[in-house]
């Protein structure tokens, strides 16, 4: 599952350009098996593998003033390329946000611009292909909601226009984004104060792949 120079390899040799996330590398039930009249079903499989290992997602989180002296907010997230956390980041937010609707808009900006950058690095160095779109999970559906319609309100309408790209690209489907329950928003251990256990549960779910 490390081995990803030869995950590119193959995925590039058999043509694989995945258009979904492919959220396990194999489907509940599947009977390993050493069966050589079984090589269509296991051929099935190995697709299956290396689209799970060219998946590109990220998770996305912020808390909104949780600085008492500047009421700035903070933003985090982390980046999975096939189910190996490979970038992540949080830090304070450059201005302070009216909302929380516009901490997690923010923080899912800087999200999306390092996700795409990533897969401009892939483009770039030849590692592969890459045209499947990156899946975006935020749990906040105020910013989902102001990323994916145009529309604008007294309390929106602040909100810089440098910021107003994410919605092109959206409309673009240069990504693709999507609601996820905040107690499986593995990116909310870089913005919070949490309890050991909590902590202990996230690292889990980062460091084993099994996020969703």
């Amino acid at each position: 599952m490390s081995q990803t120079a030869y995950i590119l390899k193959l995925a590039h040799k058999y043509k694989l350009v995945p258009n979904s996330l492919v959220k396990v590398p194999v489907t509940v039930g599947t009977t390993l098996t050493r069966d050589p009249n079984l090589l269509e079903r296991d051929q099935t499989y190995s697709i299956r593998l290396l689209l799970y290992l060219k998946c590109v997602w990220a998770y996305t989180d912020a808390s909104w003033a949780s600085d008492p002296l500047t009421s700035l907010s903070f933003g985090g997230f982390i980046v999975f390329l096939g189910g190996a956390p490979i970038v992540w980041s949080c830090k304070k937010q450059s201005s302070v946000a009216c909302s929380t609707m516009e901490a997690e808009f923010v923080a899912l900006v800087n999200c999306v611009g390092e996700v795409y950058w990533l897969c401009s690095v892939f483009k770039s160095c030849h590692l592969f292909n890459y045209r499947s779109i990156p899946v975006i999970y935020s749990d906040e559906m105020s910013s989902i909601q102001f990323t994916t319609n145009d529309v604008e309100n007294s309390r929106t309408k602040h909100i810089r226009v440098k910021y107003h790209w994410l919605r092109e690209w959206y409309d673009r489907e240069r990504f693709d984004l999507h609601m996820i329950p905040g107690d499986l928003n593995v990116a909310d251990i870089f913005t919070k104060w949490l309890d050991g256990s909590r902590v202990r549960f996230l690292f889990t779910k980062v460091f084993t792949g099994v996020l969703i």
